[in-house]
């Protein structure tokens, strides 16, 4: 994800599909994305609320999916925005070892 704006951050809310029950997002916090910057799943992102503690890697779990998503097919999911609010994207599935 990127922020383009030259001044202000852009804090990511939440993430929606139909292609699955359940988003998690980790860490659970919104994120923050500083401007003129791009973040990145399994980027490390800043703790904003706790300066001292370690920067986590940012992650987005599809859980349930549904049977019609497999690995190699690309999903639409939404992605809402405190400043730019709901954007739709089409994205791709990769496999991962706890998938059935």
């Amino acid at each position: 994800m990127s922020n383009v704006r030259p001044a202000e951050s852009e804090r990511l809310l939440g993430i929606t599909t139909d292609a699955a029950d359940l988003v998690r997002i980790s860490p659970i916090a919104t994120l923050q994305i500083p401007p003129k910057s791009t973040i990145a799943a399994g980027q490390p992102v800043e703790n904003l609320d706790d300066p001292a503690a370690p920067d986590e890697p940012f992650t987005v779990i599809l859980e349930g999916m549904r049977d019609n998503v497999t690995p190699g097919k690309s999903v639409d999911v939404t992605f809402r925005f405190e400043k730019s609010g709901e954007l739709e994207f089409l994205v791709p599935i990769e496999a991962c070892p706890t998938q059935k």
